[in-house]
């Protein structure tokens, strides 16, 4: 067997990357290409032992000790380190395959590519290019998503005005006794009810969790959308146990445009 080194490295390292990213994603993290490259490298280094190594019992362990390794950079816990372990085989398996049949790369013995020139490592750079691009264009349409939800509010109870960022969330479908709208406030806002007495209970359900909370009454609530301008007097709201990210409050989807 001819194994030129410079395409053992460079196809390895690709599809060992390709693998980390996808096992990454999975794992719903973000951040670290640090990471992925390290467990790419991992691989790639450990590739070139195991083209030397006869014995069936041997090379079997080897194999083993190459996934405890490359997988171990990828988790922060313990078990994202177990999901990780299960998502590299099957990554593992799915790439290599692939690359079989378009590139006829030779996964030799499970873990080495050989005898396909440049191809299957420039084809998973693609890969990895395409799966980040892919999610980078999700992020943006789920961020332009959120922003058309945003809303500017005031509330105002007596002498009392208050300018808040709130989200219209249609998972929010709580309704007062009165068949109206339920407004969250996150927790960073509850020294602005500490004067205020709870009215009632009520039983809510929103992005945020499930729960039984108090209910308070405030005079005024005005809501601007683009060039529309809603007002509504006698407002029921609720405070959430948790902070939002990027916004001070949740509308119910009864005050939905």
């Amino acid at each position: 067997m001819v194994v030129y080194v410079e395409q053992v490295i460079f196809n390895n390292l690709m599809m060992d990357a390709l693998i980390a990213y996808i096992v990454r994603r999975f794992l719903r993290e973000k951040k670290g290409w640090w990471r992925i490259l390290l467990s790419a490298a991992i691989g790639t280094g450990l590739v070139f032992p195991f083209l030397y190594i006869k014995a069936v019992w041997l090379a079997l362990l080897y194999k083993v000790g190459v996934l405890l390794l490359v997988t171990a950079p990828l988790a922060r816990t313990p078990k994202q380190y177990l999901k990780s372990l299960v998502l590299y085989t099957l990554a593992s398996a799915l790439t290599g395959g692939i690359g079989y049949l378009l590139g006829n790369a030779t996964p030799f013995g499970g873990i080495a590519l050989t005898s396909s020139g440049f191809l299957i490592g420039l084809l998973s750079l693609s890969g990895i290019l395409v799966l980040y691009l892919t999610s980078q264009l999700a992020g943006l349409i789920k961020e332009r998503k959120r922003k058309a939800n945003l809303r500017r509010i005031v509330l105002v109870n007596g002498n009392v005005r208050h300018e808040l960022t709130a989200y219209l969330d249609s998972g929010n479908t709580a309704q007062d006794d009165r068949g109206g709208g339920i407004l969250v406030l996150s927790s960073g806002q509850k020294e602005w009810l500490s004067d205020l007495e709870p009215q009632d209970f009520v039983r809510l359900s929103t992005v945020s969790g499930k729960g039984v909370t108090d209910l308070y009454k405030l005079d005024t609530m005005v809501i601007y959308g683009g060039d529309k301008l809603h007002t509504y007097n006698n407002v029921s709201v609720v405070l959430a146990d948790t902070s939002f990210n990027g916004y001070d409050a949740l509308l119910s989807a009864w005050w939905e445009d």
